[in-house]
């Protein structure tokens, strides 16, 4: 290996290194940001705006906002606000609440989709569930 590229593998070496590392090191607002984010999600699972709209209320461009999620959570915000709808759907079917209620609740534009959405994740319809 001659001298030239000995240099050359190790500046491109120590890029990766430092871009791995960028990776793993999120700014303090990128947290906060994906903190308010999953805050307002979990405090509202039901609330179906989509990403450019929740990024609109904390002045990001949806793409900022997408990846900053990802990279903190490893998982999207529509799969964790997906995730947290379930639990919600969960939570109020085992409290006795009907189907249609749930599904009206949490923001599903009607029955039949909740219904998918619900089996998927459970392996069961909604209506199997008691209170």
């Amino acid at each position: 290996m001659q001298r030239g590229d000995t240099k050359a593998m190790l500046t491109h070496l120590c890029g990766i290194f430092l871009l791995t590392v960028a990776r793993g090191l999120a700014a303090p607002q990128d947290k906060a940001l994906v903190t308010r984010a999953k805050a307002e999600i979990d405090r509202h699972p039901g609330d179906d705006r989509s990403l450019a709209e929740l990024a609109g209320v904390y002045g990001v461009h949806p793409s900022t906002l997408s990846k900053k999620f990802r990279d903190a959570e490893g998982a999207t915000l529509v799969s964790y606000r997906n995730a947290r709808r379930f639990q919600e759907a969960f939570r109020l079917l085992s409290t006795g609440m009907k189907p249609g209620a749930v599904a009206e609740k949490l923001g599903f534009p009607d029955y039949p989709y909740f219904s998918r959405f619900f089996r998927r994740r459970a392996g069961f319809p909604p209506g199997r569930m008691k209170g």
